[in-house]
């Protein structure tokens, strides 16, 4: 199981004219075991569906620490005074890291449930079942909390005013 880590990073929505400041938490969670029981199942896979489900999940992983690395970034734009639209900017690729991750965990489901249905005997199985019915629990979890952790991210967004770009119009990132 994996341990769960509050960061303090967060911002408390304010107001539009006053900046918010970091003291309410996001969850964050250390990604080691995960991506631990990620390299031992694909050091093993011998399957299509299980080295794709393995590709996606690393594919995932990376992309949640990319919004780690942009949230990281927005709360040090933020503390450090500079304008609301630096912050506001680096939230904005938190939401596309994050949207991706959780399409990647989305894939990693549909193999796993692919690599589940093809494995109907056992002669046809070339995982461990319990192994492809953990990780399916463990892929799950890991949507889930990306998709509850997207939505606090974009109420962050929300106390920011939409950029604008050179032709008036808002800016969806980088």
């Amino acid at each position: 199981m994996t341990t769960i880590l509050w960061r303090e990073t967060a911002f408390t929505p304010a107001p539009p004219a006053s900046p918010p400041s970091p003291s309410s938490p996001l969850l964050w969670v250390p990604l080691d075991e995960v991506r631990q029981a990620w390299a031992s199942f694909g050091a093993e896979a011998l399957s299509c569906p299980a080295l794709l489900a393995t590709s996606n999940a690393f594919q995932a992983l990376s992309w949640e620490t990319s919004a780690l690395q942009h949230h990281g970034m927005a709360c040090r734009a933020q503390q450090r005074g500079f304008p609301q639209e630096a912050a506001a900017h680096w939230l904005d690729q938190v939401v596309l890291d994050l949207s991706e991750a959780v399409r990647d965990w989305r894939c990693v489901l549909l193999w796993l449930e692919r690599l589940a249905t093809n494995c109907d005997t056992p002669q046809a199985r070339t995982e461990p079942v319990e192994q492809v019915r953990a990780l399916s629990e463990q892929a799950a979890a890991q949507q889930q909390r990306l998709q509850h952790l997207l939505g606090q991210v974009r109420q962050e967004q929300g106390v920011y005013p939409p950029q604008q770009t050179a032709g008036g119009g808002a800016s969806h990132g980088a």
